[in-house]
This record gives C-alpha cells, sequence and structure tokens, in this order.
C-alpha cells in the first residue's frame, strides 16, 4: 500500500496523512463501497483504477483540480474528494471493482385469459380474442358464402359461427328472448388466400334486448373498427327492423344451424330428433297418427317446450302457428296448427301447411306414456 502511494505521490507529508487514516475510515469505506455500483475511483469507466487516476484523486483532494472530472471518486457523494474517497479508490486498485448489481428481471406482463365461448366486451380484448380464433371451435352455421356485409375493394366471403348458447337457444329453447351470453361471429375472408380481412360480432349483454341496445355488436375491416358498442343503431335497426324477415331477437334465423347433428330416437320409440347432447325435457304421449286419408299408424309424440312426432321437430311461434323442421333441414317451414289436452292424460295435436284446403294434413292423438294407458286407438 505504501509503495502504492509513493508512486501516486510525491509529497511526503500526504502520503502519511492518507496511511495514518486507513485504519480510521476503513469501516466507513465498507459499507459506502459495497453499496456503491460505480467502481470509487475509475474515472474513464473500464472497471480499472490505475495509478493516474490515484494520482487525480490525491490532486483533487488538494484542491489542483475539481471533482467533476472524475464523479466516481467522489464515493460518498459529499462534492468533493476526501480520505473515505481516496481509500475506497486505493481499496478497488488493489481489489479490482465491485461487481455490477444483478440485473433485475423484468416482471412479465400477464396474458389475458378469455373464455373461449363468451367474446370480451371493449375493442382492444375483442380484437386480441378474434384474432386468437376462438371463434372458430364454435359450430359453423351455412356454406361458404358472399357477405351480406362488405367493405373496400377486396373480393371477400364469409364464415358464420355461433356459440354453444346461441346454438341452444335456437334448437332446444324457446325461440324468443335469446338468453344473456349468445353470440355470432363472421368472418370475413379473402377469396385469394383465405386470410380473415374483418369480422363482425353480435352477442346479447342481458336478457332484455331493448330495441338493440341489449346487444353488443362490432364490425372490423381490414383493420378499422367501423362499429364498436352496445345497442349500434345501424345494427340494431337492421336487425331489429324489417329489412331482415328471418331476425329472431336480433339474430338472423335464416342463418339457423342444421339438425343433422341430431341424435334419433330409434323408430321404435317414435323416431324423433332431439339435439345431440342436450335431451328434451319432454313427456312421452303414444298413439296413432293419420296423415291425409291414408290409414293411422302407431307413433309416439313428444311434448316439452317443443313437439317431437316422428322426424319432424315443431316449436310454437305464435297461438295458431308453428315452425315444422325436419331433422337435417335447414328451413323452417311455418304451419297452421293446434295442440290440445283432451283430458289429463290424452292430448290431440294436428297441423296443415299454409297451402292446404284441408283443416289438417297430419294429426295425432295419444296417451301419455306414464298413464299406464296403450296410447289411443281410435
Amino acid at each position: 500500500m505504501t509503495e502504492l502511494f509513493r508512486l501516486a505521490v510525491s509529497p511526503g507529508a500526504v502520503i502519511l496523512r492518507w496511511i495514518s487514516a486507513w485504519a480510521g475510515c476503513f469501516l466507513l469505506w465498507v459499507g459506502i463501497a459495497s453499496a456503491s455500483h460505480v467502481c470509487p475511483g475509475d474515472c474513464d469507466g473500464d472497471r480499472r483504477v490505475e495509478v493516474s487516476e490515484l494520482t487525480r484523486g490525491v490532486a483533487t483532494a488538494l484542491g489542483s483540480t475539481d471533482v467533476r472530472f472524475c464523479p466516481p471518486m467522489d464515493v460518498d457523494n459529499d462534492g468533493g474528494v476526501g480520505v473515505v474517497d481516496l481509500v475506497a479508490a486505493v481499496r478497488a486498485a488493489l481489489n479490482g471493482c465491485p461487481p455490477h448489481p444483478p440485473t433485475a428481471t423484468p416482471t412479465p406482463t400477464p396474458t389475458p385469459v378469455y373464455d373461449p365461448q363468451l367474446p370480451p366486451v371493449g375493442s382492444v380484448d375483442l380484437q386480441s380474442w378474434l384474432r386468437q380464433g376462438f371463434y372458430r371451435d364454435w359450430r359453423r352455421v351455412g356454406g361458404f358464402g358472399l357477405p351480406y356485409h362488405s367493405a373496400g375493394d377486396t373480393v371477400r366471403g364469409e364464415w358464420q359461427y355461433i356459440n354453444d348458447a346461441m346454438y341452444a337457444s335456437l334448437v332446444c329453447a324457446t325461440l324468443e328472448p335469446h338468453p344473456a351470453g349468445v353470440a355470432a361471429v363472421q368472418e370475413m375472408v379473402d377469396l385469394e388466400d383465405g386470410s380473415p380481412t374483418g369480422w363482425l360480432l353480435s352477442r346479447k349483454l342481458r336478457e332484455d334486448s331493448d330495441d338493440g341496445r341489449g346487444w353488443y355488436w362490432y364490425q372490423e375491416s381490414d383493420g378499422v373498427v367501423l362499429a364498436a358498442g352496445s345497442g349500434v343503431g345501424e345494427c340494431a335497426g337492421c336487425h331489429g327492423g324489417e329489412e331482415l324477415a328471418f331476425s329472431i331477437d336480433y339474430y338472423a334465423a335464416s342463418n339457423w344451424p342444421s339438425l343433422g347433428s341430431c341424435r334419433v330416437i330409434p323408430e321404435s320409440d317414435g323416431g324423433v330428433c332431439t339435439d345431440l347432447g342436450l335431451p328434451p325435457q319432454a313427456e312421452p304421449y303414444v298413439g296413432q297418427i293419420e296423415v291425409g286419408s291414408g290409414d293411422p299408424r302407431p307413433a309416439t309424440l313428444y311434448l316439452g317446450s317443443s313437439i317431437f312426432l316422428e322426424r319432424w321437430y315443431f316449436r310454437q311461434t305464435r297461438p295458431d302457428g308453428f315452425t315444422k323442421r325436419f331433422c337435417g333441414s335447414t328451413v323452417p317451414r311455418p304451419v297452421s296448427g293446434k295442440l290440445t289436452h283432451l283430458s289429463a292424460d290424452e292430448i290431440e295435436f294436428y297441423y296443415a301447411n299454409p297451402s292446404s284446403d284441408r283443416p289438417w294434413d297430419v294429426r295425432f292423438r295419444g296417451r301419455r306414456r306414464d298413464s299406464g294407458g296403450e296410447g289411443d286407438n281410435r
């Protein structure tokens, strides 16, 4: 240590002064040096303290130069160079600079967790949700076709998807209103490469449609958001108006899913069609069915929120009218008809097509199975 000071400075009195102060300042230096992120006395920042830098530190302590020419020499940040600073610099020259503090690992931004069946409300989250393609695991309804909505000059087609809640509402529950949580997505694609160019989305926010304000509407084309929010006037006006004749509670019913995925009850049990995984809460009635002037034949009718008769599926849409669909058909057919409870355990159901001149084309009479009867044989 004495040799290093002799090389750094020439006046012997200065050397003796620094050496005599070493012991008194050592412990203080330990605390400062260990806390410092800058190497004490390393004026040029090369992580080494040379004799020339020690000489500059002594000169600064003697007032021959200013500390601003070597800020790392001022270890205790008091605006000057004193005993503590010089001892720390000598220590760094002998033992090396203190190690750099460990680099803090940045906290990763949490990735939003989305519900695959429920699109988020709000443009930023919804754009992320759409681009992750959650809706492609929904039921795709209809075929690939030219879009009803269009924007820009790109030639486009569209795919249409509905979530499980919408499917259940359309096929297994009442026609309207749809429950909160139903949603539908139209994916617009470039006909040349099949890449998405935009999306249209509708999601019901609450039970009451409230003239379309109970729905959230979203439209994006080529990265530009054209509509976003609840009760968007143009969206709600079109879906709730007369322009879409088949719109049921603000959803275009012409896009109903096919019942081709339904489970068919064996013909020995009436051959009725029900939705896969959603069995009807229905009571079976056994009896006979008459079609036109033909002979009656045995049949089973299931009566619940809807009516299943053989392979026909009915849902009452007005007091004197039903929507009739064949298992696998995609076109709902309105028929006029009536369901009558003849007694506590006996019913009659008949219907006629609108163009028919007969009071009924098909009639069923039967008795509830759990009543112990064998059905109506009249």
